[in-house]
């Protein structure tokens, strides 16, 4: 049983075939194509993820290191729409530069911390950069607060402890539990309790 995201729609895979040939399994990287059932055509659209059950979150806000074409003409400036997707996002770059930027998005999406993405300008449609997503479900952040781009810094540069370390103490007010830890991150209980228990035994947490 998975679920279809970021409609929320619980399926069954029936079949699964690469380049027309049923299998059993797929990978990373193949053309598949998967028959589901309890989920019909029009409602699955562009950009949809196929996972476990509750092991994702969907989000309008993401944290991502943009990199802007050297060859793009164009200045970004905060509050610049844009198309992720369909999206909206703070952000100051110039060409060629590389950016620790929040995008706000005007529909929800379902990704996870390491997923690329391409930014073209929303008119004239012309792509202007791409770059990297280091947290798919953060907080909302001020410009140039030194704190906020701290963290940033941790989230490009760190391990998934220490991505795990600051999304558990951003909810040290009213706690957070590892299955709920799982959804935010888009990664499993297991993929995680390695770390968790490396930062228990530090005292980090």
């Amino acid at each position: 049983v998975l679920e279809m995201y970021p409609i929320g729609k619980e399926c069954k895979i029936r079949n699964i075939q690469v380049h027309g040939q049923n299998q059993d399994k797929c990978y990373a990287g193949q053309r598949v194509a998967i028959n589901l059932s309890n989920v019909k055509k029009k409602e699955i659209r562009r950009g949809c993820v196929l996972a476990p059950k509750n092991s994702m979150k969907n989000t309008d806000l993401l944290d991502v290191k943009l990199k802007v074409l050297e060859d793009s003409m164009r200045i970004l400036t905060n509050h610049e729409r844009l198309h992720l997707y369909t999206g909206t996002s703070e952000i100051l770059c110039g060409p060629g530069e590389e950016g620790l930027v929040q995008l706000r998005l005007e529909e929800e999406i379902a990704v996870k911390r390491g997923d690329r993405f391409v930014v073209r300008f929303y008119s004239p449609m012309e792509t202007i950069g791409g770059g990297i997503v280091l947290e798919p479900n953060p907080v909302r952040k001020k410009r140039f607060d030194a704190q906020a781009i701290e963290e940033l810094k941790k989230k490009e540069s760190g391990s998934l402890g220490d991505v795990m370390e600051l999304q558990i103490k951003e909810h040290g007010d009213t706690m957070i539990t590892l299955a709920e830890l799982a959804k935010v991150m888009a990664h499993s209980v297991d993929e995680l309790k390695e770390y968790l228990e490396e930062l228990e035994e530090s005292g980090t947490i």
